[in-house]
């Protein structure tokens, strides 16, 4: 009896689970309008995100996908930054610009906690070394100055 039990309650998570999931759409939003991820590599929001002349490194997308923070740098990776977008009600993204939250010093690893109020990055703000893991909250439209996480992860 236990494991009919746990067969409907598994079909269950799974319908809702596929229901959920299939029933987004972002009409023109989503990837920037390109295709899904696919298993052939290729050139990622070409002349929006992607820039001829840099680098970009390790996109990352808020939990409800209506931001995006990715990482910049120069050809000889001296200089990272992060840069921050986000879709507006039109489904249209806005310019990239300078995160908010990175202030002075390099940043790197942009992460969204699960609810999308705070993110995480390292830093090597003030001044390098060391670097630390820092966290921004949001406050209304925008991102608080950062603070660097307690001991023991800040060092």
């Amino acid at each position: 009896m236990k494991w009919v039990l746990v067969l409907v309650v598994v079909v269950m998570i799974s319908v809702c689970f596929f229901t959920v999931c299939l029933g987004q759409e972002m009409p023109g939003g989503l990837y920037f309008g390109q295709d899904p991820p696919g298993f052939s590599p290729v050139v990622f929001a070409p002349d929006v995100i992607s820039l001829p002349n840099r680098y970009e490194y390790c996109l990352v997308f808020s939990p409800n996908l209506d931001e995006c923070v990715f990482g910049v740098t120069n050809a000889s990776w001296g200089v990272f930054n992060l840069w921050y977008t986000r879709m507006e009600s039109d489904s249209n993204w806005t310019d990239p610009t300078p995160a908010p939250f990175q202030g002075n010093g390099d940043a790197l690893f942009p992460a969204y906690a699960a609810n999308g109020n705070e993110i995480f990055f390292a830093s090597s703000r003030p001044s390098y070394p060391p670097s630390n893991i820092w966290q921004s909250s949001r406050e209304g439209s925008g991102w608080s100055e950062p603070v660097a996480l307690a001991p023991p992860v800040h060092s």
